[in-house]
């Protein structure tokens, strides 16, 4: 089932490792790590994809792994949706590499039930069109986007996954000085490293995913970190951004970041905040 998806491959590959979004007009929505939550991407997908056509939409990586209780027997239910959806709107769709999208037994080793649980034909499916992914991608308006941490654009020159350079982009964090560190065993990045990486694109605003003890913006709202899965509900929220592809965009001031109220509460033209409308919404007769 799973021969029509090669052409995926070569779809990542035309995006290119940097993946250049030039388009100018509509809305980019920016989806953080799912974690193989099938429930809020379909939320995300219903409220913000298929009513608006102008919408590009692109996802920072971590598809996999913490599947949650109700789909249990399906560990591959977002990542199997998404290439599909990439393949039918290869120009709206737009997916980045996460840590948790490459195999362990070939890259960083980490527990995966994902990857373990895979059999050996479908793991070298999985293994062979996840690891084309794009790392990096930026809009014509000054976004970047990446899963851990934004590499300098020369770091591209010697592009090379296994690489302890290419494994600390995919699992390192960001931290304020004095900030303290959530995870020991992972890279951390400062925020010098954040502007060396920012100015090398020519980016004025990083949307990241990976931490999700991170604070939604760091670094003087330049640096916006997204968790979009209810694993880690308690911990960080569930959040979405949506950047205005025309619009100049200096901080994070400058996006729409959206909770869970908000993603199912959006409407076409506007955020509906009117206490009639969000009533409406509470008395559950919206699906």
């Amino acid at each position: 089932s799973h021969n029509h998806l090669a052409i995926v491959k070569e779809l990542f590959e035309a995006d290119g490792r940097i993946l250049k979004i030039s388009q100018k007009k509509g809305n980019i929505v920016v989806v953080g790590d799912l974690h193989n939550d099938l429930k809020i991407l379909n939320l995300v997908l219903e409220r913000l994809f298929y009513p608006h056509p102008d919408n590009l939409m692109l996802f920072l990586g971590d598809y996999v792994d913490r599947t949650p209780e109700s789909i249990k027997d399906n560990k591959s239910a977002v990542v199997d949706k998404l290439l599909l959806l990439k393949q039918q709107n290869p120009k709206r769709i737009f997916m980045l590499l996460g840590n948790h999208d490459l195999d362990p037994e070939q890259y960083v080793g980490f527990h995966s039930s994902f990857w373990n649980e895979q059999a050996e034909d479908r793991q070298d499916f999985y293994r062979e069109i996840l690891s084309a992914m794009p790392i990096v991608a930026v809009t014509a308006n000054g976004v970047a986007m990446c899963h851990g941490i934004l590499p300098h654009m020369k770091d591209f020159q010697r592009f090379d996954l296994t690489t302890r350079l290419w494994r600390d982009v995919l699992w390192s964090d960001y931290y304020e000085d004095g900030q303290q560190r959530a995870y020991s065993t992972r890279g951390s990045k400062s925020k010098n490293d954040f502007i060396d990486a920012m100015d090398s694109f020519g980016a004025r605003v990083l949307i990241k995913g990976h931490n999700p003890n991170a604070p939604l913006t760091m670094f003087d709202n330049k640096c916006i970190t997204l968790q979009t899965n209810r694993h880690y509900i308690q911990r960080c929220g569930i959040h979405i951004a949506v950047i205005k592809l025309q619009n100049k965009i200096n901080d994070s001031n400058d996006t729409k970041i959206l909770d869970i109220e908000d993603i199912i509460k959006y409407d076409s033209n506007k955020y509906i905040l009117a206490e009639l409308k969000s009533s409406f919404f509470r008395n559950g007769k919206t699906h």
